[in-house]
């Protein structure tokens, strides 16, 4: 009789603490449920920024040339930078190395900040 009062005491304090595990691993489930939807929703927006980044990079990149109207203003822009024509804008740079020279123009150089991007022309 001792013995069956016992077991049953002790079976008592299992199934508690068994409920009670399975409590706090429901909370803790709930928890990292949780975390993850913040995580991803924290991961779709740095994904977002990151796609505005690359596109307000890329608007850098691209070229903004103004073409020269006339000869006169050519020349001017060849005074601006002191007679170096490798500092003109590269659209007018290929039309004044194809009239000059047809043939093969290396590219060299980075697009930088400035609207008018400026590289280094090479004629071979």
């Amino acid at each position: 009789m001792v013995t069956k009062n016992v077991r049953d005491e002790m079976q008592k304090i299992r199934e508690q603490i068994s409920g009670e595990f399975n409590k706090h691993n429901k909370e803790l489930l709930l928890e990292i449920q949780q975390t993850q939807v913040k995580l991803m929703e924290a991961q779709r927006d740095l994904q977002r920024q990151l796609a505005v980044m690359r596109g307000q990079y890329e608007d850098l990149r691209r070229p903004k040339l103004r073409a020269f109207t006339t000869d006169g203003d050519q020349l001017e822009a060849l005074l601006s930078t002191c007679n170096f024509p490798q500092l003109l804008p590269i659209s007018n740079m290929i039309k004044a190395m194809k009239r000059s020279s047809p043939g093969f123009i290396r590219l060299l150089g980075y697009p930088s900040h400035s609207p008018l991007l400026w590289f280094c022309v090479i004629s071979r």
